[in-house]
């Protein structure tokens, strides 16, 4: 049986859940779009997924944009440009946390 409070929490899970998935197909249509294709891999979607964890999705957007914008002719290229801009992203803000922490 459910209760008055977890019909709110299940809706804001579904919601935020709703939110990450679109996120994800905002950032893989930019790179479907560049390449003129109507799917994108499982690895691929998986990879995009990971980055929107660990970043805000205009830093994604941005990195997808840059990469497919700087490798138009390569796939896999751009891809894996992508992924660099990711993790170097990444980085710096871990880092940046860090400094934080250190600079007490």
């Amino acid at each position: 049986m459910e209760t008055a409070e977890q019909s709110p929490y299940r809706a804001s899970l579904e919601a935020r859940k709703q939110q990450r998935d679109d996120e994800l197909w905002f950032v893989a249509e930019i790179f479907m779009q560049a390449f003129r294709d109507d799917e994108i891999n499982r690895t691929r979607l998986a990879s995009i997924r990971s980055f929107l964890e660990r970043l805000n999705v205009r830093d994604v957007q941005e990195a997808m944009e840059a990469a497919t914008g700087k490798m138009p002719w390569s796939r896999d290229r751009a891809f894996r440009y992508f992924c660099g801009i990711c993790w170097n992203k990444v980085n710096q803000s871990g880092a940046q946390a860090a400094g934080g922490v250190r600079g007490r």
